[in-house]
């Protein structure tokens, strides 16, 4: 019976009539923290979860439980779905206990469950816009300042939408493990233009250029270039958008050992050191005041890390307060294909 219960995938425990521990697997002294055997010690010794604790005395008392607990051990915090079963009818019962670890479960529904109420929420933002401005318009009469003014806000929430669907579907199609990867020679000097036409309008508007400096032996890489075109929008709109007025972006380009080095710097404002990290978090605004084009959808950083990772690649961030920020692309010159979907 001990091997059998030991070679159960799960932490089980059985639990005496009188509340002693009289069975336990190694994975049970494992998800309680505990080195010393459960065997023999009474359960309130082990289990130091007041809520687990209750449940347990309630199965003794003849009670079925099935539920959730949150147990504290020395790798943080464990989430386990619990069933506490009684084994005879009497009363005080023995009871077998079994838990199983869902903290990835639990943390992939809070992700989930978290995008949801931030997409929904940076939704409903242009649309409420977009719809007093609407009935704004249907009562301005023949006042053409306003009409013109309204106007101009409806047509900059509608293009706000579009990029933020435009983003989601690409965010959506990178945790896809059927995405394909297509690696490719690719011109690097052909690709800078595409994406300086890509945002003439926005480095226009700000007076900003984005330089390109290629190492020459940078002008042909091998990578898929839609992941690629991807990463680089991302992050020279980033710059664009953020660095100063009139200043410029420049975009770098050089091998390092066995992998291609992208540096994406501007001279804007910075992003504070205990806030580095974390933009790469969905949604996440380091400045959550700026609005208009400045603003953003949020997802720029995250899709740029999913396709990096795509890429087997690194993404990191090197900024200064008041003096800029440079992102870090590292990817690698050798890519293979097969392995790509035991990267996403």
């Amino acid at each position: 019976l001990n091997l059998v219960v030991e070679s159960i995938g799960d932490p089980v425990i059985a639990v005496s009539p009188e509340g002693k521990v009289i069975l336990a697997n190694s994975r049970a002294s494992k998800i309680l923290g505990l080195a010393r055997p459960l065997v023999d010690r009474f359960v309130d010794e082990v289990v130091t979860k007041a809520e687990l604790l209750d449940r347990i005395s309630r199965g003794r008392r003849g009670e079925r439980w099935r539920g959730s607990v949150r147990l504290p051990n020395a790798d943080g915090v464990k989430v386990c779905d619990v069933s506490i079963v009684p084994l005879t009818d009497e009363k005080p019962a023995a009871v077998v206990v079994t838990l199983r670890d869902i903290t990835a479960l639990d943390g992939a529904l809070q992700l989930k469950t978290d995008f949801v109420a931030n997409a929904s929420h940076e939704l409903r933002t242009p649309i409420a816009a977009i719809k007093g401005a609407a009935e704004t318009l249907s009562i301005a009469g023949g006042d053409e300042g306003m009409r013109n003014r309204f106007i101009g806000m409806i047509e900059a929430h509608v293009i706000r939408l579009e990029d933020m669907v435009s983003d989601l579907l690409d965010l959506s199609k990178l945790e896809s493990e059927s995405m394909a990867i297509e690696p490719k020679p690719l011109n690097m000097t052909d690709l800078a233009g595409e994406l300086s036409q890509r945002l003439y309008d926005l480095c226009t508007k700000r007076s900003v250029e984005i330089e390109f400096d290629i190492d020459d032996e940078a002008q042909t890489i091998t990578s898929d270039k839609r992941l690629l075109v991807l990463i680089l929008k991302n992050l020279c709109e980033n710059a664009a958008k953020f660095t100063a007025e009139g200043t410029s972006v420049t975009v770098s380009v050089k091998p390092i050992d066995h992998s291609w080095e992208f540096r994406v710097s501007d001279r804007g404002q910075g992003i504070p050191l205990q806030q580095q990290q974390r933009i790469f978090e969905r949604f996440y605004q380091v400045d959550p005041s700026r609005s208009g084009e400045q603003r953003g959808t949020g997802l720029g950083l995250a899709i740029v890390k999913h396709a990096v990772r795509l890429l087997q690649g690194d993404v990191d961030v090197e900024s200064v307060w008041n003096q800029g920020t440079t992102m870090v692309v590292t990817l690698p010159k050798q890519i293979d294909p097969s392995t790509m979907a035991e990267s996403i």
